[in-house]
């Protein structure tokens, strides 16, 4: 397999960090990197072994760039991305893709008009662990699906991170991951409830909504820099539950619980054998521990070496077979997201 050689448009922290991922997998390499200022550029491009350039124009004139990753600040990400479609390279862009659903759509327009394949880097959609949840969902395998709950948030300060302040703040950096696992696995939704807390510069650092998803289910959601959130999914069915455990991110746990039917009886006024042995086993604290740690139904699904590879190693295939659309982050994808993010951040 030939690994799709990228460029990389920034040299800021996720760049470095999605270079070290593309530097070890297969499916592809970073050779080169776009930064306007100097120093950054050549300490960029030692680091990861890459040849840096200060404009788009020289990085992409030559046959050694086969795909762009665009991961320069959030407000430049739709000219950055509409310059290397214009070059007709295969283009990731990091998320937000744009400030909002509006500029998005003309984005995926532009592509689209130069069949041009253009991707949000939503890559906890590719983790293996979010397709089981999501599937869950989908399959009816736990009977009907009807309430989600997600959220991301971990306590984060502006003087340690100010670009994650920048435009939307923490709806486009945190709230984006709940919100595309609620549309993967409900649908298209809409906004019933939301509400925005801000820092003093404007900045958004705290949201929380309800959504109403067009297939009947409910999902609520919250991110934050401001507090130390679950960080976890819930998903409840008919017939069962699901989970993501550790972590919302970056997640590799699954467990999935199927609930047996209370039956005709079981509320007897003598109880059984059962709910004898039960009883004895709530009367321990050591036998409660025991259940719990034998009841789990947790299983471990491997993203692999790095937890990018994945989206990764789909967009390379993409790439290499000249399609123009991913089935996984499709356009219509990213704008069903980014409209449920501007109406929260709307209030509606």
């Amino acid at each position: 397999m030939t690994p799709v050689r990228f460029c990389i448009f920034g040299s800021g922290r996720m760049a470095g960090r999605m270079a070290e991922a593309m530097a070890s997998s297969p499916a592809c390499a970073p050779v080169a990197v776009v930064s306007t200022d100097q120093g950054r550029r050549e300490r960029f491009a030692a680091r990861h072994r890459v040849t840096g350039f200060a404009s788009f124009e020289e990085a992409l004139s030559g046959g050694d760039v086969d795909a762009v990753y665009v991961a320069s600040a959030n407000p430049r990400h739709v000219a950055d991305a509409t310059a290397a479609i214009e070059a007709g390279r295969p283009t990731l862009v990091e998320k937000p893709l744009a400030p909002n659903a509006a500029e998005a759509e003309a984005l995926f327009a532009a592509a689209a008009a130069r069949n041009v394949l253009v991707m949000e880097a939503l890559w906890t959609l590719f983790l293996p662990a979010w397709r089981g949840f999501i599937d869950a969902a989908k399959s009816g395998a736990l009977g009907t699906p009807r309430h989600l709950m997600a959220s991301f948030g971990h306590v984060t300060r502006r003087n340690d991170f100010p670009r994650f302040f920048d435009g939307d703040g923490v709806i486009g950096d945190r709230l984006i991951y709940p919100v595309a696992l609620a549309v993967a696995a409900f649908g298209n939704a809409r906004v019933t409830s939301a509400g925005v807390d801000r820092d003093a510069d404007g900045a958004p650092t705290h949201a929380a909504l309800t959504l109403r998803h067009e297939t009947g289910g409910v999902s609520q959601l919250a991110a934050s820099f401001d507090v130390e959130c679950e960080n976890g999914a819930s998903l409840a069915c008919g017939d069962g539950a699901a989970r993501l455990g550790r972590s919302i991110i970056g997640a590799e746990f699954l467990e999935e619980e199927r609930r047996a039917l209370q039956r005709p009886g079981d509320d007897a006024d003598e109880p059984g054998t059962k709910e004898k042995l039960l009883t004895a086993i709530k009367a321990k604290p050591a036998a409660r521990r025991a259940q719990a740690a034998l009841g789990s139904r947790a299983r471990f699904l491997s993203y692999g070496a790095d937890q990018y590879h994945p989206m990764l190693a789909h967009f390379a295939d993409l790439a290499r077979s000249g399609a123009t659309e991913s089935s996984v982050a499709s356009p219509s994808f990213s704008l069903a997201v980014r409209r449920l993010l501007d109406a929260t951040l709307e209030g509606r």
